[in-house]
């Protein structure tokens, strides 16, 4: 089942990739390439199931490309964090750890900066550690956090879960499901967690 789903992000990596080098998005992709490749190539796969999502949820073709735009830049704001504390295998001090939670408002902050708060929304980046219970970075609860928000939450922790860090053992796919099961209706949305769910079965 692993390697039918990798097969099938790859073609999905590819359609990301095309979007990408033809997008305003590309110059800040580029400079995320070179500080730090694992969060490039995150961008590229979260965007991927972005897609997948917002096809399975009927989102308009201008809508679709907002979502993704913003699901590629959506880690942007790492630019301003070290390598050696992305990369961080130790448990991290405090003071890291809030340079870290940082990178949501610096994102948003830098896309706005850079005239794109109209190609991109905004919210996606900022709010893309919140959960629905108010327990995420920021405190903000559901009522603020919209559906393409919810759907990023979710696809940007699939990723995060299923692939190898020095701080994290990557979980199997199935592993990844049952995690977003069990956090439905505390961090993640149940609605779109079923529709991933609905997804990545038919990737298989």
């Amino acid at each position: 089942m692993s390697s039918m789903i990798g097969k099938k992000r790859s073609a999905l990596n590819e359609r990301v990739q095309d979007f990408a080098g033809n997008d305003c998005c590309f110059p800040l992709l580029r400079r995320m390439m070179r500080h730090h490749r694992h969060t490039y190539e995150h961008s590229l796969r979260v965007a991927g199931l972005a897609l997948k999502l917002c096809e399975a949820m009927d989102y308009a073709a201008a809508e679709r490309d907002v979502v993704l735009r913003s699901s590629l830049l959506h880690d942007i704001g790492k630019l301003s964090v070290p390598i050696g504390l992305l990369d961080k295998s130790e448990a991290l001090s405090q003071t890291e750890w809030d340079i870290i939670k940082d990178h949501c408002r610096n994102g948003d902050t830098l896309l706005r900066a850079w005239g794109m708060a109209g190609l991109v929304d905004c919210d996606m980046v900022l709010y893309h550690h919140e959960n629905v219970d108010g327990s995420g970075y920021g405190g903000v609860r559901e009522s603020k956090l919209s559906k393409s928000v919810k759907l990023l939450r979710v696809v940007d922790s699939y990723d995060a879960m299923t692939v190898n860090r020095s701080y994290n053992r990557a979980r199997t796919h199935e592993e990844a499901l049952d995690e977003l099961y069990r956090c439905s209706g505390r961090c993640y949305d149940r609605n779109v967690v079923d529709t991933f769910y609905r997804v990545m079965s038919e990737c298989c």
